[in-house]
């Protein structure tokens, strides 16, 4: 009898449990569609990116999804944002990371803070190190053609 082989399970979906495209906030504003969106995801923590038209505005993140995105009608970024979209995740313990990632690649205008990853795990500074040392030796090859002359 043939062994039965074990089907091997997709990572889609491992971090990111739902996801939504861009939200109009006029529907949020609606009280019909705030209490379905509200029992909709009552509970859910994940990552939101608020958007001015194309571009994004401000990142954040909550436990609580629907309050983070209500505070953001009334706050100071109230005016400032016309459509939000959000990401569940499945594990709360990546939710900084996440939020990290998505501010250093959209740079947004709203996020006063800008992220922070853990120090050792920064490559900016390995990456000038040797920058600089290859510099260094683009010197001295220079210098010493020179001399050639």
């Amino acid at each position: 009898m043939p062994k039965k082989k074990k089907s091997k399970r997709s990572p889609k979906g491992a971090l990111i449990k739902e996801a939504s495209r861009p939200i109009p906030i006029d529907l949020i504003l609606d009280p019909v569609f705030r209490q379905d969106f509200h029992n909709e995801i009552r509970g859910a923590a994940g990552v939101y990116i608020l958007y001015k038209g194309r571009n994004v505005y401000y990142v954040g993140h909550s436990n609580k999804l629907f309050w983070a995105l209500h505070s953001k009608t009334r706050n100071k970024h109230k005016n400032k944002w016309n459509k939000f979209a959000f990401f569940r995740v499945n594990n709360v313990r990546f939710l900084k990371d996440l939020k990290s990632l998505l501010i250093d690649a959209a740079l947004p205008p709203g996020n006063e803070v800008s992220s922070r990853f853990y120090r050792a795990g920064d490559l900016t500074r390995a990456i000038q190190k040797f920058s600089e040392a290859r510099r260094k030796t683009a010197n001295k090859i220079v210098i010493a053609m020179g001399k050639s002359r």
